[in-house]
């Protein structure tokens, strides 16, 4: 899929991000999401047309960065909405990480509360405070500081799921969740 440098660029000058290469190397969510992307009907209305990406790897938890981000992010998803090109925010992260499956579960339950009551603040702390493993809380969180600055955010939960279901190890887990957002 093609990268929209344009954007890459607009996010850079907005603020709170840079260009970073080397960030992308070692981190695997975005070939996990590829193939899935590439199978999305073209936007409507826009028969033939080429749907791009741009990548952004989030590595604070820093609830300032993250707020600064997110404004920045809702000031280019806006510019580019003007000009008549849609925008979605995709967030890709496993839940809670290797321990047992009612820890899992209970963690997970705590993270995705906050997630689901769109509460940026609260999913960091809840994840700071619970040592919840969810390597993808920050960009979460920057994703929902821009749907806020965007308009009134909600969510719902698709699917939920651990690892035990696939492998039957209920002592060494990983929380799966599928989340859905859009802007009353």
């Amino acid at each position: 899929m093609p990268v929209d440098a344009e954007m890459a660029t607009s996010l850079c000058s907005a603020g709170g991000f840079v260009p970073d290469m080397q960030a992308h190397l070692d981190e695997h969510s975005l070939e996990v999401l590829l193939p899935f992307l590439q199978c999305l009907p073209p936007p409507q209305g826009k028969a033939g047309a080429t749907r791009s990406i741009t990548p952004v790897c989030v590595g604070t938890m820093q609830h300032k960065a993250l707020l600064q981000a997110g404004l920045a992010l809702a000031d280019v998803v806006r510019q580019c909405e003007a000009q008549g090109e849609p925008v979605g925010i995709i967030v890709s992260s496993d839940m809670n990480h290797f321990d047992n499956q009612e820890a899992t579960m209970h963690k997970d339950s705590l993270a995705l509360s906050r997630a689901l009551a769109c509460d940026p603040e609260g999913l960091l702390a809840v994840v700071e405070r619970s040592k919840i493993s969810m390597c993808g809380a920050a960009p979460m969180a920057l994703a929902l500081f821009a749907a806020h600055a965007l308009g009134e955010p909600w969510a719902e939960l698709c699917m939920y799921d651990t690892s035990a279901t696939a492998s039957g190890d209920t002592q060494r887990v990983v929380g799966y969740a599928g989340l859905r957002f859009g802007l009353a």
